[in-house]
């Protein structure tokens, strides 16, 4: 076998060493297209992060009114009108472990409603969402079946928290399963408002069950997607900014630290830091000196106005909110529950949750020979006595002729609380009752206690089953309900399994009168507690195992109440009662009708000691239908000797800023915008009531001669060292409960020494005084040329662009040492055959 070597022709020579520069060319090529495509992927890295806030199927959201977001899905094919929609609110400027509410209309009533805490920066159809143990819960993406009440559009409600969790500083990621669990765990997520962006995914699901998850995959027609944006961290404010100690009551402590976020970085900016947030000290560390600043929200109570005497100090109004009892409730139909989140309740019924009175709505029945109702509010001698005058004959399938025994079992379900919250065919309504208050000096129980002594016993309608089984009918009467609340609050509920306490207590409320502090029903029971704070409560009532036992949503029928401010109770995401006015309608605390109550308060006149002068008289028997009957206003103490010009401009614009925000729309939920009339006199008690000193002189020129000119000096004061506030006195009062949610106000990189306490600086004995007139100076703020790119990366991926920017550059480099290096020379001879 022979084998031929092909020997190369002329012509083919001169081909390959035409294609030689071709080669070369190619290589240049080649490093070009090597070196961009590094840069273009560096860029697109970049963009990516930049944009990772628009990741997912976000929904168009609508404005609902309350700082939320209103999504309208489409409506059932063939239909047009009564789509579905979903509410949540409030979605932005959210703080960490914050509830939002999550309500739902027109939704299938045989289905339910899946939601879901979830990154926006994984799959837009499967995202990765909250699952698992976080922030003492378990939580998981939430099924929740559709009430089915054609009535209110089948309303469906409920409140889930969310989480502020950035990246990059050392935090774990929230633990997370794929939505649709077709794969089971997922990667951890983090959650801010830039980089980790998150969203709340509200899902019409087919079916109800216990079983979350495992439903459809998210799309335009079946979800709302609602994006999460959390409030700036307290960061953000100059450290040239003046601060001082603060002491807040609980209606103060959400609205504070966003004022002085909002304000901090204009040139008035002033950060006020709370070092107690409830009343317990309030006025004996403002009288002490402890804090040149408090804020109360229970003016009128006759203890804190004694710890005042002899002071010089007046009130500023600065706030409205109002008292509210919030609640947790569930009823159920079958094996689901639901969440209740409206609720009608009356001054008396207030008086028997916080007595221990009302432990059930039904109470119980006492045998013969005189059987008769206790523990409970029963309606059945009122409805018998009102113009309808509906006995037990008229009522449906009550016993006619089984004995009294029988009929007064059976109406044991004509009490208020069933009759004023009816609920549809098939459901049970809340069977067992738990109150949790506050036992330290709270204003809410102030209010509460004053509105219910002072509230007249108005007539209200209730709506009775009547006719027969084979011919049922309802009947509306008015009745009168023979159980006041002022007999109920201060009388020992008999038969109580919470009160006394221990045989032979004394009762804890003797006289009908605001009490700021309730003292412990009992030390044992799992139903009726007593907590310090308005967490504590949130989380009590949570954690209640008959009723939500942890969950987000109830595991019975049940009820669970605590009287807080309106601002706790929406941050804690808890429903609020609609209260009866005197009036007889029963309203929510809304920002209407906060303003239609406030609209009401008149000016306390000069001579009245139960209404302190600078103060608003609330008027608990105002007609109008609209107004909440327990809205109140949060003042601040401020004190009207003469401060000095560094101290007291401090004071002034931290005011100014407070009222200027609290005036304004952007107020945190539970807060309504300070009424026109009440902003513009708090403006003009702050500007009468602070008496400033004048500035001291800054600079002094010395006098010249014809033949030398001195320099000109400085005569100001040196500044002091910053240093962190110190703490109040310890020895009038001190600081009370701690804060709830860390450090109110917008904190500062450096905090500065603390402002004089006391009206002369050379005076100053107060502990948080620096004792100088000065305000220490503090370098400007650092800053960022405008040229940088500001690029955010997560921890797992930091390292990625400064490895892309390497490679470019690498790929520059050896590309050039190719084409024009060692040897390059000699290649392009050889490729071109011209001879060394």
């Amino acid at each position: 076998m022979s084998v031929h070597l092909a020997t190369p022709t002329v012509g083919s020579r001169r081909s390959r060493r035409s294609d030689r520069p071709r080669r070369r060319s190619l290589r240049l090529w080649l490093v070009l297209v090597v070196t961009i495509a590094a840069v273009s992927f560096t860029g697109a890295t970049v963009s990516s992060s930049s944009h990772a806030a628009t990741a997912g199927a976000a929904s168009t959201c609508s404005a609902d009114g309350n700082g939320g977001c209103l999504v309208t899905l489409p409506c059932p094919a063939g239909q047009t009108t009564n789509c579905p929609t979903v509410d949540v609110a409030p979605n932005t400027n959210l703080n960490n472990n914050q509830y939002v509410y999550v309500t739902t209309t027109n939704f299938d009533p045989t289905g339910s409603v899946r939601v879901a805490l979830c990154s926006a920066s994984t799959s837009s159809t499967d995202p990765s969402c909250l699952n698992g143990p976080w922030s003492e819960q378990a939580l998981t993406p939430t099924k929740v079946p559709v009430v089915n009440d054609p009535s209110t559009a089948n309303l469906t409600s409920l409140s889930y928290p969310v989480f502020l969790d950035p990246a990059g500083q050392g935090n774990n990621p929230i633990p997370a399963v794929d939505l649709v669990n077709t794969t089971g765990p997922a990667p951890g997520f983090f959650c801010d408002t830039s980089t980790s962006p998150c969203e709340l995914v509200v899902t019409d699901e087919p079916g109800q069950g216990n079983i979350a998850g495992n439903g459809p995959t998210i799309t335009d027609a079946n979800s709302a997607v609602v994006p999460l944006s959390f409030a700036t961290p307290p960061s953000g404010c100059p450290a040239s900014d003046p601060q001082f100690n603060v002491d807040t009551s609980y209606s103060m402590e959400h609205l504070l630290p966003a004022a002085v976020s909002a304000s901090c970085n204009s040139p008035t900016g002033v950060v006020g830091l709370t070092i107690a947030a409830d009343d317990k000290n309030i006025a004996t560390d403002f009288a002490s000196g402890s804090t040149p600043v408090a804020f109360v929200d229970n003016a009128g109570d006759p203890s804190q106005v004694a710890q005042l005497l002899g002071k010089a100090y007046a009130y500023i109004p600065v706030a409205l909110s109002g008292t509210t009892e919030s609640f947790l409730a569930g009823e159920s139909a079958g094996v689901s529950s639901y969440p209740i989140n409206s609720y009608k309740l009356t001054p008396n019924m207030v008086a028997g949750l916080i007595t221990s009175l009302y432990q059930s709505p039904v109470g119980t029945t006492t045998f013969p020979p005189k059987p008769h109702f206790a523990l409970s509010d029963n309606l059945t001698s009122a409805l018998e006595a009102s113009t309808a005058n509906l006995t037990c004959a008229q009522l449906r399938g009550c016993p006619s002729t089984k004995g009294k025994l029988k009929q007064v079992q059976y109406e044991v379900k004509y009490n208020a609380f069933d009759l004023l919250n009816r609920a549809p065919a098939g459901v049970q309504t809340p069977t067992q009752f738990g109150s949790w208050n506050s036992n330290v000096p709270s204003g809410s129980s102030y209010q509460a206690t004053s509105w219910l002594c002072s509230a007249p016993n108005t007539p209200f309608p209730v709506t009775v089953d009547t006719g027969t089984d084979a011919n049922p009918t309802t009947a509306t009467a008015t009745v009168t309900d023979p159980n006041t609340a002022p007999t109920t609050f201060t009388s020992a509920p008999l038969g109580s399994t919470i009160w006394p306490p221990y045989p032979g207590a004394n009762w804890i409320f003797p006289t009908c009168q605001g009490y700021t502090t309730f003292p412990a029903l009992s030390a044992t029971s799992s139903n009726f507690g007593s907590l310090s704070t308005p967490e504590l409560q949130a989380k009590s009532m949570r954690g209640w195992n008959v009723c939500y036992n942890g969950q987000v949503t109830p595991v019975s029928s049940c009820a669970a109440f605590g009287l807080m401010d309106t601002s706790q109770a929406q941050f804690y995401g808890l429903s609020e009662a609609s209260l009866q006015n005197a009036s007889g309608a029963f309203v929510a605390p809304t920002t209407a009708s906060l303003e239609a109550a406030a609209s009401d308060f008149t000016p306390c006149p000069q001579s009245d000691l139960s209404c302190p002068s600078g103060t608003y008289k609330i008027n608990y028997s105002d007609p109008n239908p609209a107004a909440y009957p327990m809205a109140n206003l949060t003042y601040a103490i401020v004190p009207t000797g003469q401060l000095s010009n560094d101290q007291g401009t401090a004071i002034k614009n931290l005011l100014t800023n407070v009222l200027s925000y609290s005036h304004s729309s952007a107020v945190p939920a539970g807060y309504a915008p300070l009424p026109d009339s009440i902003y513009a006199a708090a403006m003009t008690d702050l500007n009468n009531d602070l008496t400033i000193a004048a500035a001291p002189p800054t600079t002094t020129t010395t006098t010249t001669t014809t033949s030398t000119t001195t320099t000109p000096t400085t005569t100001t004061s040196t500044p002091s060292t910053p240093t962190s506030a110190p703490p109040p006195s310890s020895g009038n009062g001190g600081s009370g409960q701690t804060s709830t949610s860390g450090t109110s106000g917008s904190g500062t990189g450096a905090q500065i020494s603390a402002l004089p306490l006391t009206a002369a600086a050379s005076s100053a004995t107060g502990n948080s005084g620096s004792g100088t007139n000065s305000t220490p100076v503090a370098p400007p703020p650092a800053t960022v040329p405008t040229g940088f790119l500001l690029v955010g990366l997560s921890a797992t991926t930091r390292f990625l662009l400064p490895a892309i920017v390497v490679l470019a550059l690498g790929s520059l480099i050896g590309g050039l040492l190719l084409l024009f290096g060692p040897g390059a020379a000699a290649r392009r001879r050889r490729d071109t055959g011209v001879a060394p």
